[in-house]
Protein backbone atom coordinates (compact mmCIF):
# COMPACT_ATOMS: atom_id res chain seq x y z
CA UNK A 1 0.00 0.00 0.00
CA UNK A 2 1.42 3.56 -0.92
CA UNK A 3 -0.30 6.11 -0.52
CA UNK A 4 1.41 9.02 -2.04
CA UNK A 5 0.94 12.85 -1.11
CA UNK A 6 -1.11 14.27 1.65
CA UNK A 7 -1.60 12.70 5.26
CA UNK A 8 -2.68 9.22 4.75
CA UNK A 9 -4.39 6.42 7.40
CA UNK A 10 -3.30 2.61 6.85
CA UNK A 11 -4.96 -0.42 8.16
CA UNK A 12 -2.38 -3.32 8.15
CA UNK A 13 -3.97 -6.82 9.80
CA UNK A 14 -1.84 -9.43 7.96
CA UNK A 15 2.24 -9.31 8.51
CA UNK A 16 2.37 -9.45 5.22
CA UNK A 17 0.77 -6.11 4.34
CA UNK A 18 3.70 -3.08 3.35
CA UNK A 19 3.45 0.22 3.32
CA UNK A 20 5.05 2.47 1.38
CA UNK A 21 5.42 6.00 1.64
CA UNK A 22 8.21 8.62 0.04
CA UNK A 23 9.79 11.42 2.18
CA UNK A 24 8.36 14.57 3.10
CA UNK A 25 4.76 13.00 1.72
CA UNK A 26 2.64 14.10 4.76
CA UNK A 27 1.97 12.89 8.18
CA UNK A 28 1.10 9.47 7.80
CA UNK A 29 -0.89 6.65 10.29
CA UNK A 30 -0.47 3.22 10.21
CA UNK A 31 -3.48 1.21 11.83
CA UNK A 32 -2.14 -2.12 13.47
CA UNK A 33 -4.73 -5.69 14.19
CA UNK A 34 -1.45 -7.71 14.42
CA UNK A 35 0.85 -8.94 17.24
CA UNK A 36 4.00 -7.15 16.11
CA UNK A 37 4.32 -4.22 13.74
CA UNK A 38 7.39 -2.43 13.39
CA UNK A 39 6.87 0.72 11.30
CA UNK A 40 8.13 1.25 7.35
CA UNK A 41 10.15 4.36 6.66
CA UNK A 42 8.63 8.05 6.02
CA UNK A 43 5.71 6.91 8.54
CA UNK A 44 4.93 8.66 11.29
CA UNK A 45 2.26 7.22 13.47
CA UNK A 46 1.31 3.85 14.63
CA UNK A 47 -1.53 2.69 16.63
CA UNK A 48 -2.12 -0.73 17.89
CA UNK A 49 -5.72 -1.81 18.03
CA UNK A 50 -5.91 -5.32 19.29
CA UNK A 51 -7.06 -5.73 22.97
CA UNK A 52 -4.91 -8.74 23.95
CA UNK A 53 -1.20 -6.66 23.95
CA UNK A 54 1.27 -6.17 20.94
CA UNK A 55 4.77 -5.00 20.26
CA UNK A 56 5.16 -1.64 18.01
CA UNK A 57 8.18 -0.41 17.16
CA UNK A 58 8.93 2.68 15.30
CA UNK A 59 11.62 3.75 12.59
CA UNK A 60 14.49 6.39 12.30
CA UNK A 61 11.97 9.32 12.55
CA UNK A 62 11.13 7.90 16.51
CA UNK A 63 14.39 10.16 17.31
CA UNK A 64 12.19 12.88 18.91
CA UNK A 65 9.77 12.64 21.67
CA UNK A 66 7.61 10.26 21.46
CA UNK A 67 4.22 9.58 22.97
CA UNK A 68 2.55 6.06 23.74
CA UNK A 69 -0.19 4.47 25.05
CA UNK A 70 -0.62 1.29 26.54
CA UNK A 71 -3.93 -0.23 27.63
CA UNK A 72 -2.98 -3.72 27.76
CA UNK A 73 -0.56 -5.47 30.21
CA UNK A 74 1.03 -7.25 26.54
CA UNK A 75 1.73 -4.21 25.28
CA UNK A 76 5.51 -3.66 25.32
CA UNK A 77 7.59 0.29 24.51
CA UNK A 78 10.69 -0.12 22.91
CA UNK A 79 13.23 3.03 22.52
CA UNK A 80 16.35 3.23 21.52
CA UNK A 81 19.12 5.72 23.84
CA UNK A 82 19.29 9.30 22.84
CA UNK A 83 16.08 8.92 21.10
CA UNK A 84 14.37 11.92 22.29
CA UNK A 85 12.35 12.42 25.69
CA UNK A 86 9.77 10.10 25.23
CA UNK A 87 6.71 9.31 27.22
CA UNK A 88 4.28 6.49 27.83
CA UNK A 89 0.60 7.15 29.05
CA UNK A 90 -0.97 3.92 30.48
CA UNK A 91 -4.48 2.61 31.08
CA UNK A 92 -3.80 -0.79 33.35
CA UNK A 93 -3.28 -1.30 36.82
CA UNK A 94 0.20 -1.72 37.12
CA UNK A 95 3.62 -0.54 34.82
CA UNK A 96 7.23 -0.12 34.46
CA UNK A 97 8.88 1.86 32.06
CA UNK A 98 11.21 -0.08 29.70
CA UNK A 99 14.71 1.23 29.06
CA UNK A 100 15.21 4.68 27.23
CA UNK A 101 11.85 5.79 27.91
CA UNK A 102 11.63 9.17 30.01
CA UNK A 103 8.06 9.52 31.75
CA UNK A 104 5.03 7.82 33.05
CA UNK A 105 1.53 9.05 33.11
CA UNK A 106 -0.92 7.07 34.91
CA UNK A 107 -4.76 7.76 33.41
CA UNK A 108 -6.96 5.59 35.73
CA UNK A 109 -8.71 7.18 38.77
CA UNK A 110 -8.76 3.90 40.38
CA UNK A 111 -5.18 3.92 41.17
CA UNK A 112 -2.30 2.30 39.50
CA UNK A 113 1.13 1.32 40.64
CA UNK A 114 3.74 2.94 38.36
CA UNK A 115 7.43 2.53 38.16
CA UNK A 116 10.15 4.17 36.52
CA UNK A 117 13.41 2.36 34.95
CA UNK A 118 17.18 3.67 35.72
CA UNK A 119 17.06 6.98 33.91
CA UNK A 120 15.34 10.45 35.60
CA UNK A 121 12.15 10.06 35.26
CA UNK A 122 9.04 12.03 35.66
CA UNK A 123 6.15 10.01 36.82
CA UNK A 124 2.21 11.27 37.21
CA UNK A 125 -0.61 9.00 38.83
CA UNK A 126 -3.98 9.88 38.19
CA UNK A 127 -6.81 10.74 40.53
CA UNK A 128 -7.17 7.52 42.11
CA UNK A 129 -4.67 5.88 45.37
CA UNK A 130 -1.25 5.31 43.22
CA UNK A 131 1.88 3.73 44.62
CA UNK A 132 4.61 5.86 42.45
CA UNK A 133 8.63 3.84 42.41
CA UNK A 134 10.75 6.23 40.16
CA UNK A 135 13.83 3.68 39.97
CA UNK A 136 17.01 4.37 40.45
CA UNK A 137 17.40 7.69 38.91
CA UNK A 138 17.03 10.95 39.97
CA UNK A 139 13.06 11.03 39.53
CA UNK A 140 10.13 13.70 39.94
CA UNK A 141 6.93 12.14 41.21
CA UNK A 142 3.32 13.75 41.26
CA UNK A 143 0.72 11.37 42.56
CA UNK A 144 -2.43 13.69 41.81
CA UNK A 145 -5.46 13.19 44.07
CA UNK A 146 -6.04 10.23 45.74
CA UNK A 147 -3.64 8.63 48.98
CA UNK A 148 -0.25 8.21 47.13
CA UNK A 149 2.99 6.33 48.46
CA UNK A 150 6.17 7.52 46.78
CA UNK A 151 9.12 5.20 47.21
CA UNK A 152 12.25 7.36 47.08
CA UNK A 153 15.97 6.05 46.32
CA UNK A 154 17.78 8.74 45.33
CA UNK A 155 19.29 12.35 46.97
CA UNK A 156 17.75 13.93 44.13
CA UNK A 157 13.97 12.64 43.66
CA UNK A 158 11.33 14.89 43.94
CA UNK A 159 7.78 14.14 45.02
CA UNK A 160 5.13 16.83 44.59
CA UNK A 161 1.50 17.02 46.54
CA UNK A 162 -1.16 19.48 45.84
CA UNK A 163 -3.10 21.03 48.90
CA UNK A 164 -5.81 18.60 49.50
CA UNK A 165 -4.12 15.88 47.37
CA UNK A 166 -4.86 13.11 49.82
CA UNK A 167 -3.29 11.73 52.54
CA UNK A 168 0.22 10.29 50.94
CA UNK A 169 3.08 8.78 51.93
CA UNK A 170 6.95 8.66 51.55
CA UNK A 171 8.77 5.30 52.16
CA UNK A 172 12.77 6.35 51.81
CA UNK A 173 15.55 3.98 51.65
CA UNK A 174 17.77 7.55 51.79
CA UNK A 175 19.87 8.38 54.99
CA UNK A 176 18.38 11.32 55.37
CA UNK A 177 15.27 12.81 53.93
CA UNK A 178 12.65 15.57 54.21
CA UNK A 179 9.11 15.39 53.36
CA UNK A 180 8.15 17.92 50.39
CA UNK A 181 5.24 19.91 51.43
CA UNK A 182 1.75 18.84 51.49
CA UNK A 183 3.17 14.84 51.93
CA UNK A 184 1.46 13.96 55.73
CA UNK A 185 3.36 10.67 56.58
CA UNK A 186 7.04 8.94 56.17
CA UNK A 187 8.38 5.71 56.61
CA UNK A 188 12.04 5.01 56.95
CA UNK A 189 12.86 1.31 55.02
CA UNK A 190 16.42 1.12 56.05
CA UNK A 191 17.68 -1.39 59.09
CA UNK A 192 21.12 0.64 59.43
CA UNK A 193 19.47 4.00 60.90
CA UNK A 194 17.93 7.10 59.35
CA UNK A 195 17.58 10.86 59.88
CA UNK A 196 14.00 11.38 58.70
CA UNK A 197 12.51 14.68 59.17
CA UNK A 198 8.67 16.21 58.71
CA UNK A 199 7.11 19.25 57.64
CA UNK A 200 4.51 21.96 58.91
CA UNK A 201 1.67 19.20 58.95
CA UNK A 202 0.52 16.78 61.13
CA UNK A 203 2.67 14.14 60.26
CA UNK A 204 2.85 10.57 61.00
CA UNK A 205 7.40 9.19 60.89
CA UNK A 206 8.15 5.58 61.17
CA UNK A 207 11.60 4.94 61.54
CA UNK A 208 12.98 1.58 60.45
CA UNK A 209 15.40 -0.89 62.58
CA UNK A 210 18.00 1.06 62.67
CA UNK A 211 19.35 4.14 65.08
CA UNK A 212 16.73 6.61 64.05
CA UNK A 213 16.91 10.43 64.00
CA UNK A 214 13.18 11.71 63.83
CA UNK A 215 12.03 15.44 63.82
CA UNK A 216 8.61 15.77 62.90
CA UNK A 217 8.32 19.47 62.23
CA UNK A 218 6.24 22.24 63.25
CA UNK A 219 2.99 20.28 63.49
CA UNK A 220 1.17 18.04 66.04
CA UNK A 221 3.36 14.86 64.70
CA UNK A 222 3.19 11.28 65.66
CA UNK A 223 6.88 9.81 65.93
CA UNK A 224 7.76 5.84 66.23
CA UNK A 225 11.35 4.45 66.21
CA UNK A 226 10.92 1.31 65.88
CA UNK A 227 14.10 -1.03 67.41
CA UNK A 228 17.19 0.61 67.50
CA UNK A 229 18.37 3.69 70.27
CA UNK A 230 16.51 6.46 68.64
CA UNK A 231 16.28 10.02 68.86
CA UNK A 232 13.36 12.56 68.90
CA UNK A 233 12.42 16.02 68.34
CA UNK A 234 9.50 17.35 70.02
CA UNK A 235 8.58 20.96 68.85
CA UNK A 236 4.85 20.69 69.24
CA UNK A 237 2.86 20.06 72.89
CA UNK A 238 0.96 17.73 70.43
CA UNK A 239 4.08 15.91 69.35
CA UNK A 240 3.13 12.02 70.23
CA UNK A 241 6.39 9.38 70.40
CA UNK A 242 6.00 5.91 70.61
CA UNK A 243 8.32 3.04 71.63
CA UNK A 244 7.17 -0.24 72.73
CA UNK A 245 8.66 -2.80 74.54
CA UNK A 246 8.87 -4.98 71.69
CA UNK A 247 10.89 -2.48 69.62
CA UNK A 248 12.50 -0.24 72.70
CA UNK A 249 15.68 0.48 72.56
CA UNK A 250 17.54 3.51 74.12
CA UNK A 251 15.57 6.62 73.34
CA UNK A 252 16.47 10.32 73.93
CA UNK A 253 13.73 12.93 73.63
CA UNK A 254 14.81 16.43 72.97
CA UNK A 255 11.91 19.24 73.55
CA UNK A 256 11.66 22.86 73.23
CA UNK A 257 8.07 22.72 74.47
CA UNK A 258 6.87 20.90 78.05
CA UNK A 259 6.51 17.23 77.59
CA UNK A 260 5.21 13.97 79.50
CA UNK A 261 6.40 11.06 78.57
CA UNK A 262 4.88 7.82 77.20
CA UNK A 263 6.57 4.37 78.10
CA UNK A 264 9.90 3.06 77.07
CA UNK A 265 11.42 6.29 76.61
CA UNK A 266 14.86 6.65 78.41
CA UNK A 267 15.96 10.17 78.29
CA UNK A 268 14.40 13.39 78.47
CA UNK A 269 16.07 16.91 77.55
CA UNK A 270 14.46 20.35 77.93
CA UNK A 271 15.81 22.60 75.10
CA UNK A 272 16.04 26.87 74.69
CA UNK A 273 15.82 28.88 77.41
CA UNK A 274 11.82 29.00 78.12
CA UNK A 275 10.97 27.54 81.63
CA UNK A 276 9.69 24.09 80.99
CA UNK A 277 8.24 21.06 82.62
CA UNK A 278 9.48 17.62 82.22
CA UNK A 279 7.28 14.44 83.27
CA UNK A 280 8.57 10.91 83.44
CA UNK A 281 7.12 7.75 83.35
CA UNK A 282 6.03 4.57 85.23
CA UNK A 283 9.72 3.00 84.25
CA UNK A 284 13.46 4.55 84.89
CA UNK A 285 14.58 7.23 82.93
CA UNK A 286 16.82 10.42 82.95
CA UNK A 287 15.55 13.77 82.44
CA UNK A 288 17.51 16.89 81.85
CA UNK A 289 16.50 20.64 82.04
CA UNK A 290 17.78 23.73 80.50
CA UNK A 291 18.91 26.94 81.43
CA UNK A 292 15.50 28.00 82.54
CA UNK A 293 13.16 27.30 85.78
CA UNK A 294 12.11 23.56 85.01
CA UNK A 295 10.26 21.65 86.92
CA UNK A 296 11.37 17.89 86.16
CA UNK A 297 8.94 14.82 88.03
CA UNK A 298 10.19 11.15 87.61
CA UNK A 299 7.13 9.53 88.94
CA UNK A 300 7.80 5.83 89.14
CA UNK A 301 10.79 3.89 88.24
CA UNK A 302 14.29 4.84 89.02
CA UNK A 303 15.22 8.25 87.77
CA UNK A 304 17.95 10.91 87.66
CA UNK A 305 16.78 14.37 87.90
CA UNK A 306 19.20 17.13 86.39
CA UNK A 307 17.95 20.37 86.72
CA UNK A 308 21.43 22.39 85.59
CA UNK A 309 20.89 26.02 85.04
CA UNK A 310 17.65 27.87 85.90
CA UNK A 311 15.91 27.86 89.40
CA UNK A 312 14.51 24.31 89.61
CA UNK A 313 12.03 22.36 91.14
CA UNK A 314 12.87 18.51 91.13
CA UNK A 315 10.68 16.12 92.42
CA UNK A 316 11.54 12.09 91.83
CA UNK A 317 8.47 10.17 92.41
CA UNK A 318 7.80 6.86 93.91
CA UNK A 319 11.11 5.24 93.67
CA UNK A 320 14.55 5.49 94.46
CA UNK A 321 15.64 8.41 92.43
CA UNK A 322 18.71 10.58 92.42
CA UNK A 323 18.08 14.68 91.75
CA UNK A 324 20.74 16.95 90.77
CA UNK A 325 19.74 20.48 91.23
CA UNK A 326 22.79 22.11 89.29
CA UNK A 327 23.15 26.07 89.28
CA UNK A 328 20.57 27.89 90.78
CA UNK A 329 17.84 27.97 93.55
CA UNK A 330 16.44 24.26 93.44
CA UNK A 331 13.74 22.62 95.29
CA UNK A 332 14.47 19.30 96.03
CA UNK A 333 11.82 16.50 96.76
CA UNK A 334 12.68 13.07 96.68
CA UNK A 335 9.56 11.29 96.74
CA UNK A 336 7.82 8.04 98.70
CA UNK A 337 11.54 6.12 99.07
CA UNK A 338 15.10 6.42 99.59
CA UNK A 339 16.83 9.08 96.92
CA UNK A 340 19.99 11.10 96.22
CA UNK A 341 19.44 14.56 96.88
CA UNK A 342 22.61 17.10 95.66
CA UNK A 343 21.34 20.92 95.33
CA UNK A 344 24.28 21.94 94.05
CA UNK A 345 25.40 25.43 93.56
CA UNK A 346 22.69 28.08 94.81
CA UNK A 347 20.36 28.64 97.55
CA UNK A 348 18.77 24.78 97.55
CA UNK A 349 15.78 23.91 99.24
CA UNK A 350 15.26 20.04 100.39
CA UNK A 351 11.71 18.89 100.68
CA UNK A 352 10.04 15.99 102.56
CA UNK A 353 6.46 16.19 101.92
CA UNK A 354 5.84 12.11 102.73
CA UNK A 355 5.60 10.42 105.97
CA UNK A 356 9.10 9.34 107.11
CA UNK A 357 9.87 5.52 107.52
CA UNK A 358 12.58 2.98 106.79
CA UNK A 359 11.71 2.67 103.04
CA UNK A 360 11.93 6.44 102.85
CA UNK A 361 15.60 8.15 104.26
CA UNK A 362 16.63 10.29 101.53
CA UNK A 363 20.85 11.17 101.71
CA UNK A 364 21.85 15.03 101.50
CA UNK A 365 25.14 15.03 99.78
CA UNK A 366 25.95 18.41 99.87
CA UNK A 367 23.67 20.22 102.64
CA UNK A 368 25.60 23.84 103.54
CA UNK A 369 24.67 25.63 106.68
CA UNK A 370 25.44 28.33 104.62
CA UNK A 371 22.93 28.27 102.36
CA UNK A 372 20.53 25.93 101.82
CA UNK A 373 17.30 24.59 104.35
CA UNK A 374 15.27 21.68 105.08
CA UNK A 375 11.93 21.77 104.18
CA UNK A 376 9.22 19.53 106.30
CA UNK A 377 5.40 18.55 105.70
CA UNK A 378 3.23 19.64 108.81
CA UNK A 379 1.62 16.56 107.52
CA UNK A 380 3.67 14.00 107.39
CA UNK A 381 5.98 15.52 110.39
CA UNK A 382 2.69 15.59 112.53
CA UNK A 383 3.05 17.94 115.46
CA UNK A 384 5.20 20.54 114.33
CA UNK A 385 3.69 23.72 113.95
CA UNK A 386 4.24 25.92 110.21
CA UNK A 387 6.76 28.71 109.97
CA UNK A 388 10.44 28.36 111.40
CA UNK A 389 11.24 25.10 113.11
CA UNK A 390 11.52 26.16 117.36
CA UNK A 391 15.17 26.02 118.81
CA UNK A 392 13.75 23.95 121.29
CA UNK A 393 12.28 21.24 119.01
CA UNK A 394 15.53 20.97 117.53
CA UNK A 395 18.76 18.87 119.39
CA UNK A 396 22.21 17.44 118.29
CA UNK A 397 22.41 13.77 119.64
CA UNK A 398 21.51 10.55 119.07
CA UNK A 399 18.14 10.58 120.92
CA UNK A 400 15.53 13.03 122.54
CA UNK A 401 16.60 14.68 125.75
CA UNK A 402 12.92 16.19 126.89
CA UNK A 403 9.43 15.99 125.27
CA UNK A 404 9.93 19.18 123.22
CA UNK A 405 12.59 17.25 120.91
CA UNK A 406 11.34 16.85 117.43
CA UNK A 407 14.35 16.86 115.53
CA UNK A 408 17.50 14.90 116.06
CA UNK A 409 20.58 15.34 114.27
CA UNK A 410 23.36 12.65 114.75
CA UNK A 411 26.67 14.32 113.98
CA UNK A 412 28.87 11.40 114.23
CA UNK A 413 26.85 9.95 111.55
CA UNK A 414 24.88 12.50 109.50
CA UNK A 415 21.29 10.45 110.34
CA UNK A 416 18.19 13.11 111.16
CA UNK A 417 15.44 11.65 112.74
CA UNK A 418 12.29 13.04 113.61
CA UNK A 419 10.12 11.97 117.12
CA UNK A 420 7.14 12.67 116.93
CA UNK A 421 6.59 12.53 121.18
CA UNK A 422 10.14 14.18 122.20
CA UNK A 423 11.63 12.11 124.79
CA UNK A 424 8.10 9.70 125.59
CA UNK A 425 7.81 6.09 124.84
CA UNK A 426 7.60 6.25 120.59
CA UNK A 427 10.71 5.72 118.66
CA UNK A 428 12.46 8.24 116.43
CA UNK A 429 12.40 7.90 113.00
CA UNK A 430 15.26 8.60 110.40
CA UNK A 431 14.25 10.50 107.38
CA UNK A 432 17.52 11.74 105.73
CA UNK A 433 21.82 11.42 106.02
CA UNK A 434 23.83 14.62 105.56
CA UNK A 435 27.19 15.15 106.01
CA UNK A 436 28.65 14.75 109.47
CA UNK A 437 29.82 17.50 112.00
CA UNK A 438 27.26 20.23 110.64
CA UNK A 439 26.80 23.19 112.58
CA UNK A 440 22.80 22.32 112.44
CA UNK A 441 20.30 24.59 114.36
CA UNK A 442 16.39 24.75 114.38
CA UNK A 443 17.04 28.01 111.84
CA UNK A 444 18.12 25.29 108.97
CA UNK A 445 14.40 24.07 108.72
CA UNK A 446 11.21 25.22 108.25
CA UNK A 447 7.52 23.39 108.20
CA UNK A 448 5.43 23.78 105.51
Amino acid sequence: MAGGLGNDLYYVDNSGDIVTEAASAGTDEVRVAIASYTLTANVENLVGTLSTGQTLTGNSLGLGNDLYYVDNSGDIVTEAASAGTDEVRVAIASYTLTANVENLVGTLSTGQTLTGNSLANSITGGAGNDIIDGGTGADSMTGGLGNDVYYVDHASDVVTEATSGGTDEVRSSLASYTLNTNVENLVGTLSTGQTLNGNSLANSITGGAGNDIINGGAGADTMSGGRGNDIYYVDNAGDVVIETISTAGSDTIFTSVSYSLTGYIETLTLTSTANLSGTGNDYGQTINGNSGNNSLSGLGGIDILNGFAGNDNLNGGSNTDTLNGGDGNDILDGGTASDTLTGGAGVDIFAFMNTPGASNIDTITDFSVADDTIQLNDAAFAGLSVGALGANAFVIGTSALDVDDRIIYNDATGALFFDSDGSGAGAAVQFATISTGLGLTAADFVIV
